[in-house]
């Protein structure tokens, strides 16, 4: 059986996650920290998918979206080709980055073989249905939303957390 090779900063915040059940995120300078913090939690989460660890992926889901609602910087191009590349296409992570370049307005840098073309159709989609609805992109909230429940008892016990 082969593993995937996994970053050495990606499996030390999965040790440290699994001792504490906290992501503890390297409190660096605040500008260098907003700009590294999401992708980071990224690639977390894209392990968290691969192994199986649920609670990690919810966990990871959470500090996500902690960080959109403080409007830290977007994962650029690089990251969000990594993410769609290994998550399956209903995965909530690429919904959320889709929603959040949608909500934000941010421009997409760079040429457009740059992105993925999946995450373009639902940024543009998210736009135009927010649009259709005459209503604006919200930040994500800690609903479930972003959440994988296998079971209706798991669903209604993390909404009553």
């Amino acid at each position: 059986m082969e593993l995937p090779v996994t970053d050495a900063n990606t499996f030390q915040m999965f040790v440290e996650w699994l001792y504490s059940r906290k992501l503890l995120l390297d409190p660096m300078e605040e500008e260098l920290a907003r700009m590294r913090m999401l992708p980071d939690l990224a690639f977390l989460y894209i392990f968290a998918d691969n192994y199986d660890v649920p609670l990690l992926e919810r966990d990871t889901m959470d500090a996500i979206i902690s960080c959109a609602q403080k409007d830290y910087a977007l994962p650029d191009s690089e990251v969000i080709s990594h993410v769609y590349d290994n998550l399956p296409e209903d995965s909530p992570l690429c919904r959320l980055l889709a929603h959040e370049y949608a909500r934000t307005g941010q421009a997409l840098a760079g040429s457009p073989d740059d992105w993925p073309d999946r995450f373009v159709f639902e940024a543009f989609n998210a736009t135009m249905r927010a649009k259709e609805r005459r209503s604006a992109l919200v930040r994500p909230a800690h609903d479930c939303t972003y959440h994988q429940h296998t079971t209706e008892a798991q669903k209604r016990a993390c909404i009553n957390r």
